[in-house]
């Protein structure tokens, strides 16, 4: 008896990209189009990603998360409002940024809450950090600006620490709409009275090129390019410090991202640990 063949059901068109991540980017191979490129760190469900990718169509967007469920929601986000200016993948903030992304290459890359790691001794675990500083540098180009956001006073303090340290980064103003457009967190502690703790930082068109060096006095500024591949340290800080090292935050406000990361099913670069638990540790 002769079976006749199964029809080919043609596979779902997804923006989520497969890449070989020993290799950098082509954008224009990944895009199809020479426009300029923004990458965002920690998508999340790419409520900023697609809204403003939505007003600039003149401009390619890169959205970079760990979760595939939140990296489902901005895939279909995008096909849903025929957006050909967005893709996504899949990895570490970290990695991509010093493996992936060519250098000299992003007109911007934007940073909007991410993990604060209150407790001192995880401080090192922070996304935003000396070493970072200078991988960012190279990933941007010339005229390129780095973007931040947070809520968390102790870690924007950090933040602003940490690029006064940069020599090739000097603070500018950010585009009123830009700053228009929110994440969900970002509504989230809105409708809570949080207020935004915002930044930006370009790299000047002829800055020299710079490396990440030893500062004494700063080491705290530093992390290993992995950080959930460090040793845990459980050694408290001395004396007095104990106290001081921790971070007090508003018991609201880690309430709120605890149920936002419940419904993804775990805690990301995008989203605060739990203070009950240390969270598996993310760029």
């Amino acid at each position: 008896m002769e079976v006749s063949p199964q029809p080919v059901v043609p596979t779902e068109p997804t923006l989520i990209i497969q890449t070989n991540i020993v290799e950098r980017l082509n954008f224009h191979l990944l895009f199809g189009a020479v426009r300029p490129v923004e990458v965002e760190l920690g998508a999340g469900d790419g409520s900023f990603l697609i809204d403003y990718a939505a007003r600039h169509p003149e401009r390619n967007f890169l959205g970079v998360e760990r979760l595939l469920g939140r990296l489902r929601k901005i895939d279909r986000k995008a096909r849903r409002r025929r957006l050909d200016n967005v893709r996504a993948l899949r990895l570490e903030a970290a990695y991509v940024v010093e493996w992936m992304i060519p250098h000299d290459s992003v007109d911007a890359i934007h940073i909007y809450f991410p993990d604060p790691w209150p407790k001192r001794r995880h401080w090192r675990r922070r996304l935003i950090n000396l070493t970072f500083g200078a991988v960012a540098w190279r990933a941007l180009r010339p005229g390129g600006i780095l973007y931040l956001r947070t809520d968390h006073p102790g870690y924007f303090e950090q933040m602003l620490e940490v690029m006064g340290l940069c020599p090739s980064f000097c603070r500018t103003e950010e585009p009123p709409d830009l700053l228009e457009v929110t994440t969900d967190f970002e509504r989230g502690f809105q409708a809570k009275g949080i207020p935004t703790l915002h930044a930006a930082f370009q790299r000047p068109l002829n800055a020299a090129d710079w490396v990440a060096a030893p500062v004494e006095g700063y080491e705290h500024l530093y992390a290993p390019p992995f950080p959930e591949l460090a040793v845990e340290e459980d050694i408290e800080p001395e004396g007095n410090a104990l106290e001081e090292s921790l971070v007090e935050l508003p018991p609201d406000q880690p309430s709120y991202r605890n149920e936002r990361d419940a419904a993804d099913g775990t805690v990301t670069e995008n989203s605060h640990p739990s203070p009950e638990k240390d969270a598996t540790p993310s760029a």
